[in-house]
């Protein structure tokens, strides 16, 4: 365990739209779990003022054999104050058939930190009878972090995960180079309006102190991407303001038809 720093979650930028809207598909689900049933109310409460569904499961109450169901959902609010170990195994437990699933947990600025596989960590307050304090800007908290984690969906049969960092298209793996892949992911994150050659370049970069790569590199990038595609229904185009965007490929069953069919 690793005490947790509440300075790494604040001023958290707003959730993206996109994000919002995976979470409140009508076969979108959101579990969550925790040992406090108070705190789990408030924590579903706000979700389902966003509009999402949500599905409450109080541990460590669960039996031996029973599912939590965490691959079930979209994605899962972990509360981890006063976590005990039965409720840590439970967890853990079943987060081995769902390793890809985003986990957002709770935990107190100044305690302690359960080491979850894959699990995203917000700080959270709570007064002297264990109630969440500023519950609404916690779920805000939230839904950033999932903004920022979740799994990538589309367009077409496109399929990103950032916690794996790999990409598939109908569920082949595409092998990419990690510079190809985080290229990937910046037009996959802004699909709908793309991206330009510059903002590519910013995106790439590993971190803030690595050298920025050039247009010559991302170019480069953007045409392996083309032949991965190739065979596939997902296609990257370049826009008269010159953006870069993924797309679907038209169906080839409809151009291949002829005019009296």
């Amino acid at each position: 365990m690793a005490s947790v720093s509440a300075a790494a979650i604040d001023h958290l930028p707003a959730p993206s739209p996109e994000a919002i809207a995976e979470l409140t598909r009508p076969d979108s689900r959101v579990l969550v779990l925790g040992e406090h049933v108070g705190r789990l109310r408030d924590l579903a409460e706000g979700l389902l003022r966003v509009g999402c569904r949500v599905e409450i499961v109080a541990l460590p109450g669960i039996g031996d054999g029973v599912s939590l169901g965490i691959a079930d959902h979209r994605l899962t609010v972990l509360d981890t104050i006063q976590f005990s170990r039965p409720s840590a195994d439970a967890v853990h437990a079943a987060r081995a058939e769902a390793l890809t699933q985003p986990i957002i947990a709770l935990t107190m600025a100044d305690g302690v930190r359960h080491r979850l596989a894959g699990a995203h960590y917000v700080a959270a307050e709570v007064d002297a009878d264990g109630s969440l304090l500023e519950a609404p800007q916690l779920v805000r908290d939230i839904l950033s972090t999932w903004s920022d984690v979740r799994p990538l969906i589309g367009p077409g049969d496109l399929r990103i995960d950032r916690l794996g960092r790999h990409a598939s298209v109908r569920g082949r793996q595409l092998a990419l180079r990690p510079f190809d892949f985080r290229v990937l992911r910046a037009l996959a994150e802004h699909f709908r309006q793309g991206c330009t050659i510059d903002e590519l370049c910013v995106a790439a970069s590993n971190a803030p102190q690595e050298k920025r790569h050039g247009v010559a590199d991302v170019r480069q990038a953007l045409e392996r991407l083309r032949s991965r595609f190739r065979r596939s229904d997902v296609v990257l185009v370049s826009t008269p303001d010159g953006r870069y965007r993924l797309t679907t490929r038209p169906e080839r069953s409809a151009r291949a038809r002829g005019p009296d069919d």
